[in-house]
């Protein structure tokens, strides 16, 4: 076989399309021949066939050394510096073939494509016209172009019109079928699209720009197995093309296979270490793997890069949100708002970092400014929009609520149901409002692994458990919210408080001082230390903390004063106590604390009858008051009605369990027992209060303990008899 024969088997075989065994004919045939122009020009025509441009060039400049006017050489040269976007070098090549061959249609149309790839609108169209006056089976070069042009100008449907002419003329111009395609795509016509791009690929299977625009419209249709079998293929033949690699990573991100990403988007980073886009998908890719670390080091590199990235700013604000940095964090959303003040995201997260940041009234401020921006641009459809809208008024209305302003708080809690009827945190939130404890815990169990409950319904469930007195577990919810976030003060609040219902006054303190560290101005701790030391006899340092207390919030003066004045009843300070009841008095005249107190004041400077007038006034609004009782009994002891005493200790003294009586309380009774010489209860009523004062001689002040033991001791002296 000579090299006529191998050459002649490479054009049979190029022609049913095998251009692999084609290509080693021609090879043979040069191998052969060294001097066969022609086979060179074969050789060159399959390398641009196979997509291999650059091998092409080599063979075609080879052919021209043998046969410097070869016009099929120098429109080869041109083809393949056209592959390569080198327009201005093909133009040279098919200019250097029309100067031998003036009206050679082929050096034409590849002129007419560089023309318009170079935007040289003029000589083009002078161009556009001398094809047109061609035979029609040659001008369709100049539809593809005219094509070309409406796209480039949005003109998809008169594109669509030039292509469906190229295809006329030639129905397997797969260049035509695959414009055509972009702009059904263009038009939403994804069906019709893929079609075309599906003809293109039958006709020329190694057509990459096919292949990826179809990997583009399965991508959009979230077909992304599919559209990954095609980034895989792509990135195989293509395996330095940025994009195609991009592609195939953004393909896997969909996919969640994160780590491949990330090794994708390393084979760009290597080829191009500026790729801006590569590195925020990295830096996503982190995001999810939860590598808050690694995402933040991604978005520094991309700040070094271009220090306004908004995008860049905004991710690395989210991840300093994740680890708690607020501060921070706020400061990169704020560079995001300087930089496009029309980014809604970055006010939603502004508003969550002031939130976290206790900035309370600033964050509602952005709350709202985001939800305005949502409804100004009509985009509460969005699923992430309008789950954002329900945690902003769901935020808005926790504030109001820690507030203490129940109807706002309850508004913004409806708003976000009506938003989204399945948003568990505002049904929780509004069920705690209207006290439906049963219907919140029931929601807590159905919903008990969701990640939606978060440290704020947490304290809630915490603070129903501490109503129905399950200490314990409320306390584990508590140190629950504490180990992720350890300077949460409402639930070092709510532990605090349970402590000391239990009697644990040591750690109680100590969860006090911990709040009052975060927030020194918190005033139920304030008032909650100050009882603790009341009932410890730091009277004075409790005095201090009820006075800075009273500073903090008008509207809990009552209790504050109410607790001043008790503890200037234990400083036998009883003027400056009963001032102070009266100034409650003259705020709520039924307030029964103020008329108990300032009972207890006016017996203490022995004005015994007027005290008896405080306490029937609290009577007669509770006339089962065992303290009003008992108060009163001792009044009445002490101006001689010592039977009508008798009967007021009894009842006083039969409205408590045993666990819930003063050992002061039943010394009294023991004592008027005595006067009137009724002995028969007495014994056990004395092991009773004996009892009740080791347990309660803790909280008692000195002068309390002395007259505990003083008439215990005494009351034996006098009654050996029954004590023997």
């Amino acid at each position: 076989m000579d090299e006529n024969d191998l050459l002649n088997e490479g054009i049979t075989n190029f022609n049913k399309g095998e251009y692999l065994v084609s290509l080693s004919f021609f090879s043979s045939a040069i191998k052969m021949k060294p001097t066969c122009k022609e086979a060179y020009l074969n050789k060159g025509i399959t390398l641009n066939i196979l997509n291999k441009p650059s091998e092409a060039i080599e063979s075609f400049k080879k052919s021209l050394e043998l046969y410097p006017n070869y016009t099929s050489s120098l429109i080869g040269l041109g083809n393949s510096y056209l592959k390569l976007q080198n327009y201005q070098e093909a133009l040279n090549y098919f200019n250097q073939a029309l100067n031998i061959r003036k009206n050679l249609p082929l050096a034409l149309e590849g002129k007419a494509i560089c023309l318009y790839e170079l935007k040289n609108k003029e000589e083009m169209n002078e161009l556009l016209d001398e094809l047109n006056n061609n035979k029609k089976n040659k001008n369709i070069i100049q539809y593809l172009i005219r094509g070309n042009i409406a796209k480039d100008e949005n003109n998809y449907k008169e594109a669509i019109d030039y292509y469906d002419k190229c295809l006329e003329i030639n129905k397997e111009s797969y260049e035509a079928l695959y414009n055509k395609a972009l702009c059904e795509i263009e038009l939403n016509q994804k069906d019709k699209a893929l079609n075309d791009l599906n003809e293109a690929l039958k006709i020329n299977k190694d057509f990459p720009d096919a292949l990826d625009a179809k990997g583009c419209i399965l991508y959009s249709n979230n077909d992304f197995n599919e559209a990954l079998n095609i980034y895989n293929e792509l990135t195989s033949k293509y395996k330095n093309n940025e994009d195609y690699l991009f592609k195939k990573a953004s393909t896997l991100f969909e996919l969640k296979q994160y780590k491949e990403a990330i090794i994708t988007l390393d084979e760009v980073l290597t080829i191009n270490n500026n790729n801006i886009k590569s590195l925020i998908l990295k830096g996503n890719c982190y995001d999810k793997l939860n590598k808050s670390k690694e995402a933040l080091d991604i978005y520094e590199q991309i700040i070094i890069k271009d220090k306004e990235n908004e995008l860049a700013h905004q991710n690395k604000g989210q991840n300093l949100l994740k680890e708690k940095k607020y501060q921070e964090a706020l400061n990169e959303f704020d560079i995001v708002i300087n930089l496009n003040k029309d980014n809604y995201n970055a006010l939603f997260y502004k508003a969550l970092c002031l939130n976290k940041l206790n900035n309370k009234n600033e964050a509602i401020e952005f709350y709202n400014k985001y939800i305005n921006e949502i409804n100004n641009t009509n985009n509460k459809e969005q699923n992430k929009d309008k789950e954002n809208i329900c945690i902003a008024y769901y935020n808005i209305g926790l504030t109001h609520l820690k507030e203490k302003k129940v109807d706002e708080a309850k508004e913004y809690f409806n708003k976000s149901i009506e938003l989204d009827n399945n948003y568990l945190k505002a049904k929780i939130a509004l069920n705690y409002i209207n006290n439906n404890s049963d219907e919140i815990l029931n929601l807590f169990e159905d919903n008990n692994n969701k990640d939606i409950i978060d440290e704020n319904l947490l304290l809630i469930k915490g603070n129903l458990l501490s109503e129905k007195e399950e200490y314990e577990k409320a306390n584990e919810i508590y140190n629950k919210i504490l180990e992720e976030n350890t300077t949460n003060e409402y639930a070092l609040l709510g532990l605090a408080n349970n402590l000391y219902k239990q009697n644990k006054t040591e750690e109680a303190l100590e969860k006090y001082k911990e709040i009052l560290n975060i927030n020194k101005i918190n005033q139920e701790a304030l008032f909650n230390k100050s009882l603790i030391l009341t009932e410890k006899g730091n009277i004075s340092e409790a005095i201090e903390l009820l006075d800075q207390a009273g500073k903090i919030n008008a509207n809990n003066n009552i209790n504050i004063l109410n607790q001043k004045g008790i503890c200037y009843l234990k400083q036998e300070k009883y003027d400056e106590a009963i001032n102070l009841f009266n100034s409650v008095l003259n705020l709520d005249e039924k307030n029964l604390k103020a008329l108990l107190g300032k009972g207890q004041g006016l017996f203490g400077l022995k004005k015994f009858k007027e005290s008896i007038d405080e306490y029937d006034k609290l009577l007669n609004i509770e006339q089962f008051n065992k303290t009003a009782l008992i108060s009163k009994a001792n009044s009445l002891m002490n101006i001689n009605q010592k039977e009508n005493a008798l009967e007021l200790y009894k009842r006083g003294i039969e409205l408590n369990e045993d666990k819930n009586n003063n050992c002061i309380d039943l010394i009294n009774y023991i004592l008027c027992l005595l006067e009137l010489k009724e002995l028969d209860e007495i014994k056990n009523i004395v092991n009773k209060a004996e009892k009740l004062y080791e347990e309660q001689k803790c909280k008692m002040t000195e002068k309390e303990k002395n007259f505990v033991e003083k008439n215990l001791e005494k009351i034996k002296r006098k009654n050996k008899r029954l004590f023997k």
